[in-house]
């Protein structure tokens, strides 16, 4: 019976597409490693698989890796800028990209191999959002 194959089947996929759902609206935003950790991929493979899929690129000899602006304007990807010192006391301005929550749902469905542990993703309740233990 295909209707009830068919229930079967979207009662499995349940849990993920809740764990999708939370994820591509929650607050915040990941590091590619995290956002590796968070997918249960080894960070070289994510970058590897967002470099080869015009999420990301470097610039001609630079380090740091760069979000291609469609991915921006998506709304999967942002650029975080920080200032530092360098050690010659130089000011200097470090470019991040950062996965946004749409962006790590958007990869969960399309890099091979990831999977998102309904678990891992209660976003709602963070670790360090709860009350400390009345002392006694």
């Amino acid at each position: 019976n295909t209707v009830a194959i068919r229930q079967r089947e979207l009662a499995e996929a349940a849990p993920k597409v809740a764990a999708l759902d939370r994820i591509s609206t929650a607050d915040g935003s990941y590091g590619l490693t995290e956002a590796a950790k968070i997918l249960q991929v080894k960070p070289k493979a994510l970058i590897a698989f967002m470099a080869t899929s015009q999420w990301i690129y470097r610039r001609n000899n630079g380090k740091n890796w760069l979000a291609y602006q469609a991915k921006i304007d998506a709304g999967y990807l942002w650029h975080k800028i920080a200032t530092y010192t360098d050690p010659n006391g130089e000011e200097k301005t470090r470019d991040t990209v950062k996965v946004l929550p749409k962006g790590l749902a958007k990869l969960a469905q399309i890099v091979p191999g990831a999977k998102i542990d309904p678990d891992l993703m209660q976003m709602e309740a963070r670790p360090f959002a709860q009350s400390p233990e009345p002392a006694s």
